[in-house]
C-alpha cells in the first residue's frame, strides 16, 4: 500500500493549517539563556525536542529563548517532506523505520500510528506499508505543532522564517544576524548546490532537479538528458512522466559515471544490528578501535568473503552454520560471484550486452522487480541483505577519520555509493515506472560508459563511444551534491570558512569539501576552538557517514550539544 495525502482525513489537514506554534514565556526577572537553531526541517526539530525533552526531565527551570530559523515557513517537514509536493515522490523505506519520537505515548506517535490514528481508508497501515513524501511531511509538521504545545512555560520558542548567511563571534557568544546566542546547532540539511547552479546562464539549457515544480515547464520539449541515476533521477522521471498525455512526455536519456539504476528493495523494518551474526566479530571490532584502516585490504576481503558466503548459502544449500567459513567452500563457477560483481555488473558484459545495453538495463530491472516480489529469497537478494546488514558496522569504521585517507577517498567516491545504489533503493512501485518508461521508448538507457557532454547554442550534445552524437534540448542535474567548499561556494559556510569560525575538514591530504566537526557535533575551527557552535545531520557529512535520514539514533549530536547547554545553565545558577 502507497499512502498518499488524499488518504488523510479532510478535518485533520484543516485543523492542522489552522494551528499556529507559537507559546511566549510567562517568565520575568531573570535573564534568559538564549540558543539558536539554524534549518527547520526534521533534524531541526529533533534539535528542539532533545533540548527541551532534557530540560524537562532534569527539571531545569531557568528561562530559554530559543530561536529557530528556517528559510520558509515549513517548520518540522523542510522542502524535502514538503506537503504541496505531489503524491507520486516517494519516500524509499517503509512506513514502520520512521518515527519522530525518542519514546512514544499516546500523542507522541511513530509514522504507522499515526497514519492508523489520522487515515480516512478503512484499510489498517501495516509497517511495510510506503508513504508519499507530503504524508510524511504532514506527520512532521503535526509533530512539530504537538511539540511546541507542550513546551514549558518558561521556555520561548520564536520562529524565524529568513536564510541565514550571516553568522558572527566575540569571546564566547554567537551572533546570527546581530542577535546574541550562548549556543547554536546548524541543522542545515542538503543546502550544497551544484556547480551548474553558478554557471547557468539565463539561456542555459541545463537545469536542477529541485523543486520538482519547476521541470513542469519542461515537459513539451523532445529529449532530455539526465545527469545522475540515484533517487534524485526517479524523482525526475515520475515528475516528466506524469503527464495524462504521452505525447506529452520527452525522450529521457540517462547517463552517470556507473550508468546503473539504483535497485528496488523488498520492504523491510530495521531492527537493532545484531552482531554475532557476522562472521569474525572480534575482527570487526578491533578494526573499529584501531582507526587508520584501510578498507581495501583489511574490509573488503572478509566482507567480500560473507556476501559470497550468504550468495552460496541460497543457490548452493550450504550451511549457514558454518563459522569457519573460508573461499575453499566456495562451489566452483564459470563465473564465480562477488561483491564486485553485485556492485558493478555491468563490468561483466558481453560485447553484445554492451551493444544492446538497453536491453541489458531492462531486463536487469525486471529481474530486480521479480526478486522484490517473490515470497522465496533468492542468492542476490541473501547477498544484499547481508550487505545491507553491515552498514551500523561501515559507520562506526568510517566515523571521524577511521579509514586511511586514501581510503575515504576511495570509499566515498567509489564504494559507498555503489553500495547504496543496491542497498538503498526506491520502492517498487517506482522500478515499475522505469520499466513502464522503457518498454513505451521514453525512457533509454543508451550509455554503458558515460558520454562526453558538450553544451552548444542552447543544447546539449552526448557523445557515445562510437562517437555517435544524440541532440538534447535540456540537461537535468539530477543529483544532490554533498559539500564542496573550496570549489562551490555556500551562502553560510564558506563565510564561516573564510572568518576562520569553521575549517574544511581533511582526513591527512584528503580535503573532503565538508565543515569539520569534533567527536561530539562541535564545529571546529582555526586553533583551539571555544565556540558553543554545533552541528547535526547534513552538515557533519565526511565526518561521519550518512547522516541525513530521519533517523534519531545515528550520529545524535543533538544530544552532545543539550548536554552542553545544560552544563552552562547549570553554571549560571551554580550548580556545577
Amino acid at each position: 500500500m502507497i499512502w498518499k495525502t488524499t488518504h488523510l482525513s479532510h478535518d485533520f489537514k484543516l485543523l492542522l493549517n489552522k494551528k499556529t506554534p507559537y507559546k511566549e514565556s510567562t517568565e520575568t526577572g531573570k535573564e534568559n539563556f538564549r540558543v539558536g537553531i539554524v534549518g527547520g526541517g526534521p533534524k531541526g526539530m529533533y534539535a528542539l525536542d532533545t533540548l527541551v525533552s532534557t530540560v524537562l526531565k532534569f527539571r531545569v527551570d531557568f528561562p530559554i529563548t530559543i530561536d529557530w530559523y528556517n528559510k520558509a515557513a515549513d517548520f518540522g517537514a523542510g522542502p524535502n517532506y514538503d506537503t504541496d509536493q505531489p503524491d507520486n515522490l516517494l519516500i524509499n523505506y517503509a512506513i514502520g523505520n520512521i518515527n519522530a519520537w525518542e519514546c512514544n505515548d499516546d500523542s507522541r506517535l511513530s509514522l504507522l500510528n499515526w497514519l492508523t490514528q489520522h487515515t480516512a481508508l478503512g484499510e489498517k497501515p501495516t509497517a511495510l506499508d510506503f508513504a508519499s513524501r507530503a504524508v510524511v511531511g504532514y506527520y512532521l509538521k503535526d509533530c512539530c505543532n504537538l511539540l511546541i504545545e507542550q513546551l514549558p512555560q518558561y521556555v520561548t520558542l520564536n520562529r524565524v522564517v529568513c536564510d541565514v548567511t550571516d553568522i558572527e563571534c566575540s569571546d564566547q557568544s554567537i551572533y546570527v544576524h546581530s542577535n546574541r546566542y550562548d549556543s547554536v546547532i546548524l541543522c542545515t540539511g542538503h543546502s550544497y548546490a551544484s556547480k551548474f547552479v553558478n554557471k547557468r546562464s539565463a539561456n542555459s539549457p541545463v537545469y536542477e532537479a529541485y523543486p520538482v515544480k519547476a521541470l513542469q515547464n519542461l515537459k513539451g520539449l523532445k529529449n532530455i538528458a539526465i545527469q545522475g541515476m540515484g533517487l534524485s533521477f526517479i524523482d525526475t522521471v515520475i515528475t516528466l512522466s506524469s503527464s495524462g498525455d504521452p505525447c506529452n512526455i520527452p525522450k529521457m536519456l540517462p547517463y552517470s559515471r556507473t550508468n546503473l539504476p539504483m535497485l528496488p528493495r523488498v520492504p523491510h523494518v530495521a531492527s537493532e544490528i545484531d552482531s554475532s551474526a557476522f562472521l569474525h566479530h572480534d575482527y570487526w571490532q578491533g578494526l573499529i578501535n584501531k582507526k587508520n584502516i584501510d578498507f581495501d585490504t583489511e574490509v573488503l576481503p572478509l566482507l567480500d568473503d560473507e556476501i559470497c558466503f550468504a550468495y552460496y548459502t541460497i543457490k548452493d544449500n550450504l550451511s549457514s552454520c558454518n563459522a569457519k567459513y573460508g573461499k575453499e567452500n566456495i562451489p566452483s563457477d564459470n563465473e564465480p560471484f562477488s561483491l564486485h560483481r553485485l556492485l558493478f555488473p555491468n563490468e561483466y558484459l558481453s560485447e553484445k550486452d554492451r551493444t544492446h545495453y538497453n536491453s541489458w538495463i531492462l531486463k536487469y530491472l525486471q529481474e530486480a522487480i521479480a526478486r522484490c516480489k517473490s515470497n522465496e529469497i533468492d542468492p542476490i537478494t541473501s547477498a544484499l541483505h547481508k550487505l545491507r546488514e553491515f552498514r551500523p558496522i561501515m559507520e562506526n569504521i568510517y566515523a571521524h577519520g577511521g579509514l586511511n585517507p586514501e581510503s575515504q577517498k576511495k570509499f566515498d567516491n567509489y564504494w559507498y555509493p555503489a553500495i547504496s545504489r543496491v542497498c538503498f533503493g526506491p520502492p517498487v512501485i517506482n522500478a515499475e515506472k522505469l520499466v513502464e518508461l522503457m518498454r513505451s521508448g521514453k525512457l533509454q538507457f543508451n550509455f554503458s560508459s558515460p558520454p562526453q557532454v558538450k553544451i552548444n547554442e542552447g543544447h546539449v550534445l552526448l557523445e557515445n563511444e562510437a562517437h555517435e552524437t544524440i541532440k538534447c534540448d535540456a540537461l537535468i542535474y539530477a543529483h544532490i551534491p554533498k559539500a564542496n567548499l573550496p570549489t562551490t561556494p555556500h551562502s553560510l559556510y564558506s563565510p564561516l570558512i573564510i572568518k576562520g569560525i569553521a575549517k574544511i575538514y581533511c582526513n591527512g591530504p584528503y580535503e573532503t569539501g565538508a565543515i569539520k566537526i569534533n567527536d561530539r557535533g562541535r564545529v571546529m575551527g582555526k586553533g583551539v576552538n571555544k565556540l558553543a557552535l554545533f552541528a547535526y545531520g547534513t552538515p557533519t557529512e565526511s565526518n561521519v557517514l550518512d547522516n541525513d535520514s530521519l533517523s534519531r539514533r545515528v550520529h545524535n549530536y543533538a544530544e552532545d550539544w543539550t548536554e552542553f547547554v545544560i552544563e552552562k545553565i547549570n553554571k549560571i545558577e551554580g550548580k556545577s
